[in-house]
């Protein structure tokens, strides 16, 4: 078993299972930039939680993952070269015709 600081201190998601989740938060936010807030701020919450449910995570373990990278700035730098790899290499969606 484990002490709770170790446990506290450890990361629920792998980089790879990351980079889609953290690819998706990127295209809410910028679904969401120029509205004015409180709407964008909301939407963003929003797309935030439908992200979550599409990949199957929790908002508070993804929060909580978030977090301690925050912590760990090489960590997070090396999470967002993948981010960014598949942010340009993903082809753009044309918005659905209605």
């Amino acid at each position: 078993m484990l002490p709770a600081c170790q446990l506290e201190s450890t990361r629920y998601y792998a980089d790879k299972d990351l980079v889609p989740i953290l690819r998706d938060l990127h295209y809410a936010r910028a679904a969401t930039y120029n509205m004015p807030s409180p709407a964008g701020d909301s939407l963003y919450q929003d797309l935030k939680a439908q992200v979550c449910l599409l990949h199957g995570v929790s908002q508070e373990s993804l929060d909580h993952d978030l977090k301690l990278l925050l912590a760990e700035p090489e960590d997070l730098e090396q999470l967002y070269e993948l981010v960014i790899d598949s942010l340009e290499s993903t082809p753009a969606q044309q918005p659905a015709a209605y």
